[in-house]
């Protein structure tokens, strides 16, 4: 017996074997269901191919031999069987003939192939009769005769002691119409006319597994306090409260059964979920399909764009939303050039430059010669720096009031249009819609790029 201690210790090892067997009973009943699913389609290929598989499955889904063409090809059956094996005398034909003809007139009426959406057989049943007939000689390549009238010259037109014939007819018979008649099926209808399916007995032992399951994944929750609340577990966990229905329509949600157990032992230290060379081959491709969609998409966008520069209204676009900002852009720019203003940024640095360029101006003008130098470099830059200040300090005072406001406004108003105007200008436009195109040309030509081919040549060369 295992200590209490040692089961702890053990736990997460045994979540993570439970876990794996959980995902191997989920694939197996998934493909039970994706069988199931399938089977009426794939039914005439397992019945050719695999006929005991139809022998245990057809009373699953309570089908069973079309009356009449079973009772067809069971006629017609014993009808050649007869011939081939009896003896001399008279040949018994009507009770044969009658019966024959009988369920031939039948299948002419409705065609019994619809009700198994096998109607596609029908039309080759007649024409294997009429194929087999125009090698005998008994049928004209053009004609078409009703499927009465190709039964009864396919099993009663020809002579009964005529060996070859009878071959050829039994020949047919095995290879061609046998199998086209043993894959027509009826279903069972039960006394409130529901088709037959005993498929719940197989999904009964899942949906109790996957129910055992369910219920101690949600006492542990309560238990670990891993929900807010209780009655909160099955919220968290709809997908297999829905799984656990017994109905057709909600299987497919076992599938989400896959995933979460999946996260689960991605999540736990003992497997390496997640690293495999599965995992890892689903995320290359994913990331390869991912990146390839929206590489399509983002150069369909920049097509586009394109499209919209080269037909001149990228100028409207941009007309129409700078016209409603342009009180805003006046009050941001009277704002900047008010700080400006106020502040004059740069201004000592101006004023010694300023300086430097009096004093030189001074010693190069002719008729301040006879002044002595440092009286006139000293009067031509105090003078100079003096003229500056008093225009600067004015400038600011205008800028800063409303007629300064109104100043910018219009200066605002003068660019904005002339530059609104000029861009409407024929050889501007175009070197503008030149450079954008050719910008989105170079974008799209970025994202085309297939960075998963860059990376695994970067991976090969590496390994060389």
């Amino acid at each position: 017996m295992l200590k209490v201690g040692e089961i702890l210790k053990r736990g997460p090892r045994l979540r993570v074997v439970w876990d794996l067997f959980m995902v191997l009973v989920a694939v197996v009943n998934l493909l039970l269901i994706a069988f199931d699913w399938t089977y009426f389609i794939a039914r005439p290929y397992y019945r050719l191919y695999m006929p005991a598989l139809t022998r245990v499955y057809d009373p699953v889904k309570g089908i069973v031999p079309h009356r009449v063409t079973g009772r067809y090809l069971d006629v017609s059956e014993r009808w050649l069987d007869y011939l081939a094996t009896r003896g001399p005398g008279p040949v018994e034909v009507e009770p044969f003939r009658s019966e024959l003809l009988r369920l031939a007139a039948k299948m002419e009426g409705e065609n019994p192939f619809d009700g198994a959406g096998l109607s596609g057989r029908y039309f080759a049943l007649e024409d294997a009769l009429a194929e087999r007939l125009v090698q005998d000689g008994q049928l004209q390549s053009d004609q078409m005769p009703g499927f009465q009238a190709l039964t009864e010259r396919f099993y009663f037109g020809f002579d009964p002691d005529n060996d070859a014939a009878l071959r050829g007819r039994r020949a047919t018979q095995a290879d061609l119409l046998r199998p086209l008649l043993l894959v027509n099926f009826e279903r069972e209808v039960d006394r409130y006319g529901r088709f037959v399916d005993w498929y719940f007995l197989l999904d009964g032992p899942f949906l109790t597994l996957f129910l055992i399951e369910f219920l101690v994944r949600w006492v542990i929750a309560v238990r670990r306090r891993t929900v807010l609340r209780w009655f909160l577990f099955p919220l968290y966990n709809w997908y297999d409260v829905l799984g656990l229905l017994p109905l057709t329509e909600f299987r497919f949600f076992r599938l989400f059964r896959i995933a979460s157990i999946y996260m689960r032992l991605h999540r736990s230290e003992f497997t390496n979920v997640g690293d495999d060379i599965i995992s890892r081959t689903i995320k290359r491709y994913r990331d390869i399909i991912t990146e390839e969609i929206s590489d399509l998409v983002a150069i369909r966008i920049l097509k586009e764009m394109q499209d919209e520069v080269r037909s001149g209204t990228s100028v409207d676009i941009f007309v129409s939303a700078l016209e409603p900002r342009r009180e805003e852009i006046k009050r941001l720019v009277a704002e900047s050039v008010a700080r400006f203003a106020a502040g004059q940024p740069g201004r000592p640095q101006m004023e010694r430059m300023l300086s430097r360029s009096l004093e030189d101006a001074a010693r190069r003008v002719p008729s301040l010669t006879v002044v002595p130098g440092f009286i006139k470099e000293r009067l031509t830059r105090e003078i100079g720096v003096a003229v500056y200040q008093a225009i600067s300090d004015t400038l600011a005072q205008n800028l800063q009031g409303d007629r300064g406001r109104e100043t910018i406004d219009d200066v605002v108003d003068f660019l904005l249009d002339d530059m609104i105007e000029r861009g409407r200008e024929s050889e501007i436009n175009v070197l503008f819609q030149d450079v954008t195109v050719a910008v989105l040309e170079n974008m799209k030509k970025t994202v085309a790029v297939k960075k998963w081919a860059l990376d695994d040549r970067r991976a090969t060369a590496h390994d060389d």
